[in-house]
């Protein structure tokens, strides 16, 4: 059979060329990979096309796993297509970050093929995957309770990656090779039985044909389609939701309203978190089944103050009627602030000054003073001032009181919201707090008629 015709319009069908006129094709030597090149050289004249290849050895397979990569070598050559390989030890990264085998080589084969990609200036890289690894991509994110996306399987295209040999089943693309006398290599680790996507391969695909008493890859995969047209309804309808609960976006920082939250459904909710995270996560590792499940029960039914962390950095955290997405988790840890040297603090965007004030207290303009900007009595503290975040314990005089209180509760009494707090600056003299920057001065070291030397204390936005 001649696949080229089907092959040539499944790519204009999905527009898989438009700006990729320089393709990088993946190359790992079995039958899937080698029609991939053996189409695009019948392609190559007819569209134009700039095409290299790229293989990476993961290093598993010792002498079998170099020799592959010396075939590709050769079979790039006879095409004319230049050859990038880098061998590395998935093994080895799979043991340093915790992973599986399966994942650690995926994880690796996409870095080389979108540095490679980058670094010589292609525009996508073409894969040979094909319906049969659809059908089994559909049931590994089955089995690991993906949700839609997951559950459409792999698209033609996304991003910089495409797949043009989706329309064939495996039987068809082994018929080919067979048909043009294609030679290819047989990788061992496509049998080894310790790979999910292999068992899934070789025993649970069989077993469900023997139970149906037909092929089911092509039921499968078309039912991948169809939950593909489903989640781009459903990305309409986020996007649209998007814009209703989201009531402030900032960069690594996104706020969204539960109240005209909790009127969607409980499936559009779960995406739309999903897509908050993806914003907001820079790491990717709160992009689970199980983590958003716990988001949202927390914008649900937990109470204020409540929080989740992912990753190290995320955070996601309950303030009222809010829930605040940030990967930013600034905890504010001490500087000094020396008198006539200002400083800078650039995770929070401020900068500080102290300046001695000559005139005495009746010559200040205090009516209407800007919130950033606060005077205290020089004598009564001592210098340099520390500026720090918030610790455990820590208590004050609010000017106009007498009695102590603690920062925490101020910090509820004044409504400052859960995700602010250790990042507020508050201004020390030694341990004592003097003064939490923007809402209140401590009692003790406010300007009387007694005082002789006035401290401005000031905190400025940085340009």
């Amino acid at each position: 059979m001649d696949l080229y015709p089907a092959f040539e319009d499944y790519c204009d069908t999905h527009d898989l060329f438009r700006g990729c006129a320089r393709l990088l094709l993946a190359v790992s030597g079995g039958a899937d990979s080698v029609v991939l090149c053996h189409l695009f050289s019948r392609m190559r004249p007819i569209r134009r096309l700039d095409l290299a290849v790229v293989h990476l050895n993961h290093g598993l397979r010792g002498k079998a796993a170099d020799r592959d990569e010396r075939w590709v070598g050769r079979l790039a050559a006879r095409y004319g297509f230049r050859l990038h390989s880098r061998k590395t030890s998935v093994s080895a990264y799979a043991s340093a970050h915790g992973l599986s085998t399966e994942e650690a080589g995926r994880i690796l084969r996409f870095e080389f093929f979108d540095e490679t990609r980058l670094r010589l200036g292609f525009d996508c890289v073409a894969l040979g995957h094909h319906a049969d690894d659809q059908a089994e991509t559909i049931l590994m994110n089955l089995i690991r309770g993906s949700g839609l996306r997951g559950l459409g399987g792999m698209v033609p295209r996304r991003g910089r990656v495409i797949h043009p040999l989706l329309f064939a089943t495996r039987e068809e693309i082994h018929a080919y090779a067979d048909e043009q006398g294609l030679e290819y290599v047989e990788d061992a680790s496509n049998r080894d039985a310790q790979f999910l996507r292999n068992r899934i391969r070789h025993d649970i695909l069989n077993r469900l044909r023997n139970a149906a008493g037909r092929d089911v890859v092509a039921p499968i995969v078309r039912t991948g389609n169809t939950l593909r047209e489903v989640e781009a309804c459903m990305e309409s309808l986020i996007a649209e939701a998007k814009d209703r609960v989201v009531v402030r976006k900032s960069p690594g920082e996104i706020i969204l309203d539960i109240i005209p939250f909790l009127h969607y459904f409980t499936a559009v909710r779960k995406m739309l978190i999903v897509h908050i995270l993806k914003e907001v996560d820079r790491t990717g590792q709160s992009i689970r089944a199980s983590f958003i499940d716990r988001v949202h029960a927390l914008i649900e039914k937990g109470k204020s103050g409540g929080f989740l962390e992912a990753g190290g950095a995320l955070r996601v955290i309950r303030s009222r009627d809010t829930v605040v997405f940030t990967d930013r988790a600034k905890i504010l840890r001490k500087r000094i602030l020396h008198l006539g040297k200002p400083l800078e603090i650039p995770e929070i965007g401020l900068r500080f000054r102290l300046t001695y004030k000559d005139a005495r207290f009746e010559s200040l303009a205090f009516p209407n003073r800007d919130r950033m900007i606060e005077y205290a009595d020089s004598d009564r503290l001592e210098l340099p001032l520390i500026v720090r975040g918030r610790k455990n314990g820590d208590w004050f005089i609010p000017l106009g009181m007498r009695g102590k209180k603690k920062l925490h509760d101020f910090f509820i009494d004044e409504r400052i919201p859960v995700h602010c707090r250790d990042s507020l600056p508050i201004l020390c003299s030694g341990d004592d707090i003097v003064w939490v920057v923007g809402y209140r001065l401590d009692d003790r070291f406010k300007v009387d008629r007694n005082t002789m030397r006035v401290l401005e204390m000031k905190a400025e936005l940085i340009d």
